[in-house]
């Protein structure tokens, strides 16, 4: 099994501000889950390489995310979803979150991509 580091890059494609974001991020090669917070992310606009990660390039990848929007709904993906970086090293991995799928997504640009629905908790 094989660490990498890279950044994460959070979108907002909601249609409206998210007041803030949560990312959970846990590894097979790691017992500790990780988790990312920022606030206050206005419609349309990426933060870019807004937090730095260690995270497996090999093993098993596990994602869940969580949003809270300017009217205070509270948006959850579940359960984690497994999204491995099939190789992928130092990668800037970009978390969207589509208001019109209603969908999170995880991209390892030119390596994997997957979505997970999100749903009002």
């Amino acid at each position: 099994m094989s660490i990498s580091k890279g950044t994460i890059s959070i979108e907002n494609k909601w249609n409206e501000t998210i007041k803030k974001v949560e990312i959970i991020y846990k590894s097979n090669e790691s017992e500790y889950d990780n988790a990312f917070v920022t606030y206050n992310l206005s419609n349309n606009k990426t933060l870019n390489d807004i937090f730095n990660i260690s995270y497996s390039s090999t093993g098993k990848s596990e994602w869940i995310g969580n949003i809270t929007t300017s009217d205070g709904i509270k948006w959850s993906s579940g359960n984690f979803l497994t999204c491995n970086a099939n190789k992928a090293e130092y990668s800037h991995i970009m978390i969207s979150f589509d208001g019109n799928k209603k969908e999170m997504h995880v991209s390892y640009p030119r390596f994997n991509s997957c979505a997970k629905k999100m749903n009002p908790i």
